[in-house]
């Protein structure tokens, strides 16, 4: 956990994605999958890009040994956003138009 910052964690242990794509799985309409579009992550990406947030992905195909058990397969997204505002807030004068 990061000082200042709100984090969530999401895994999941399927078989973690490949390196050679790794890269680009934020980029729009990259999918490899046979049906959808290929929005979600990089939606994801913008939204927290544009409230001063930041997205890890850390991607394990195979878990080095840790202690008596190796750690499983997935992958994990963290999110992070920071606690306070990341840009000045505009204070907005009430509807004069009468």
């Amino acid at each position: 956990m990061r000082d200042g910052f709100a984090e969530i964690s999401v895994r999941d242990t399927g078989s973690g994605i490949p390196e050679a794509i790794q890269s680009r799985i934020f980029d729009p309409f990259f999918t490899t999958k046979p049906h959808g579009t290929g929005l979600g992550l990089s939606i994801v990406y913008a939204i927290m890009q544009a409230h001063g947030g930041k997205v890890e992905v850390r991607s394990i195909k195979q878990g080095p040994l840790r202690g008596d058990a190796a750690e499983p397969a997935g992958t994990r997204i963290l999110l992070s956003l920071p606690l306070s505002a990341a840009f000045p807030t505009e204070v907005l004068a009430p509807d004069e138009r009468g």
